[in-house]
This record gives C-alpha cells, structure tokens and sequence, in this order.
C-alpha cells in the first residue's frame, strides 16, 4: 500500500528530478506535481523537511522547515567550531548572500540595475503577468490609470 504524501494541504501526485539541475551541493531538484495538477520546484531537502501524511497548513510546514534548517545550521557551525561572537557574522553573511542572489537575479531578469528600472519597464512586466495591452490613460483621469489595469489604485483600497 503505497502512502499519500502532502505538502502543506495539497496532495502529492508525482515527484520527478529537473534534469540537468541540481543544487549548489550536488543534490537533487524535484518538480512536485499536486492532485490539482499545479506544480513546485522544490530541492529534495525542502520537500524531505515539509511532507507529511496528512494535510497540514503553510504555517506548520514552515515551522518544520525552519526547524530542520535551524538543526543543520547549528550543526554545521559547531563544525566549524564557532565562538560565540563570531554567529552573529556569519548569520550576517547569510543574509547578505542572499539579498545580493536576489538582487543579481532581479537585476538580470529586468535586464538592468534596479536604480535604471522605469515606470515603462514595470508597466511592461505587468502587462506581461497580466495580458492587458490598456495603458493609455483615459482624459481627464489625473493621470490614473485605467480602472480595472494591472495597477488601478482601487484594487489596492
């Protein structure tokens, strides 16, 4: 009898390797496909740490996350055998890796430095998330945007 897995609420359909992607350690990269036929990129550790057996809600699978990547985190530092002053560094070093990892892949993803985006550009990404080809604003308008566009100001109220 072959046991149901879920992440968060939704059930596991299929578990599959992204060929030719592995992480930065040499471990696999899984593409999760859900009873509802929608799907996540996920690493293996990831989906190790966050499934269950039952249905369970984002908040509890990220408690688990966070509580398996806190055990090998420690782990490791006490590996390195770290001083107490020197966590707070090196806890300091992780973040800046990855603000700068995001900052670099949004960079590269717009296909310019955030200081350089334009309001052409954003609206060019949200025409691209959204399908609209709107963007005239219509007289009279001060300078709004067309209700109902990707951006009108009343979805955000």
């Amino acid at each position: 009898m072959k046991t149901e897995l879920y992440f968060e609420e939704k059930k596991v359909k299929s578990v599959v390797p992204v060929e030719g992607q592995t992480t930065p350690f040499g471990e696999a990269i899984y593409t999760v496909t859900f009873e509802d036929d929608s799907s996540q990129v996920m690493t293996a550790r990831k989906f190790a740490a966050m499934q269950t057996t039952e249905k369970s809600d984002a908040t509890a699978a990220r408690n688990e996350l966070s509580k398996e990547m806190g055990r090998q985190m420690y782990g490791l530092m006490v590996e390195y055998g770290l001083k107490f002053s020197e966590i707070d560094p090196v806890i300091n070093e992780v973040v800046r890796l990855a603000n700068d990892g995001q900052n670099t892949a949004n960079d590269i993803l717009w296909g310019n430095e955030a200081y350089d985006r334009s309001l052409i550009d954003v609206n060019r990404v949200l025409l691209t998330k959204y399908g609209s080809e709107e963007t005239d604003t219509p007289e009279g308008d001060n300078g709004a945007t067309p209700e109902g566009s990707p951006v009108d100001s009343a979805d955000k109220e």
